[in-house]
């Protein structure tokens, strides 16, 4: 990959990343933590002894903190790891679908004001500019776009 699509990436992985801490964090907050994220029946189960809760959060940060390894190799700050351009665009794929969501949230929200939290759009929203900057940031490092500021790599 080229340099054009590291900032992208660097701020795709640095959400990734720091969605990944914040799942650990949850983990040691416990139920109070599940619920304000939106997790009431993980609530219950972590206030009532069970470890599921605890177990699936801390495979959630493992999966984002792997994501956010991939942007950072995507960037260049770490060694090229396997089926990276493929892997990236899955990974922006899977954050710009969850994104999508704040479209129908946002319609609950005006039709009934109140029906949810304005965090859960937040949530969307992030994960919406993750998608577009692992997306953005591999279709520039690949040199997919067209610059047209250099017309010798227009493509037809």
């Amino acid at each position: 990959m080229n340099p054009r699509g590291r900032t992208w990436l660097l701020l795709g992985a640095f959400i990734s990343l720091a969605i990944a801490v914040l799942h650990v964090v949850i983990v040691f907050i416990g139920p109070p933590a599940y619920s304000f994220f939106g997790g009431e029946r993980l609530a219950r189960l972590a206030a009532a002894g069970s470890s599921s809760p605890a177990v699936m959060t801390l495979l959630l940060a493992l999966v984002h903190g792997v994501f956010g390894i991939y942007g950072l190799s995507g960037a260049g700050l770490i060694r090229r790891l396997p089926l990276l351009p493929f892997v990236l665009l899955i990974i922006g794929g899977y954050y710009a679908f969850r994104g999508l969501s704040i479209v129908n949230q946002t319609l609950q929200i005006l039709a009934d004001p109140g029906s949810l939290p304005l965090r859960v759009l937040f949530y969307s929203l992030v994960s919406l500019i993750t998608g577009c900057a692992y997306i953005v940031g591999t279709v520039k490092g690949l040199g997919w776009h067209q610059d047209p500021e250099d017309p010798s790599k227009l493509s037809m």
